[in-house]
């Protein structure tokens, strides 16, 4: 048996969760910034023949890309409900564990 005891304040974790919601919020002011800034852009290799023909090649490319990133925002969400939910996990479990064993750590 280990002399090592692991303690967890569910509370901390729960704040963990709420400083990734905060970051999720982050997130898609970015990604609404950059989307705003590529539109005032307009035609940013111009729409000339060459210019067309540039975008044209990398159009797919640059939608993806921009899919991709819309993504982060709703992964980061998702990470911070289960934060939250583990740290609700975690007291539970502390509470069913007390009511358990009354008096053992007294």
């Amino acid at each position: 048996m280990s002399d090592y005891q692991t303690r967890v304040s569910a509370e901390g974790v729960a704040g963990v969760g709420g400083w990734f919601m905060s970051l999720a919020t982050t997130a898609m002011a970015a990604y609404d910034t950059l989307t705003q800034g590529f539109t005032e852009l307009g035609a940013a290799w111009g729409g000339d023949a060459p210019g067309s023909a540039f975008w044209s090649v990398y159009e797919s490319a640059a939608t993806q890309a921009m899919d991709n990133v819309l993504q982060v925002p709703y992964q980061i969400k998702d990470v911070a409900a289960r934060v939250v939910t583990t740290s609700h996990g975690y007291a539970a479990t502390e509470e069913h564990n007390a009511q358990a064993t009354p008096g053992v750590w007294a």
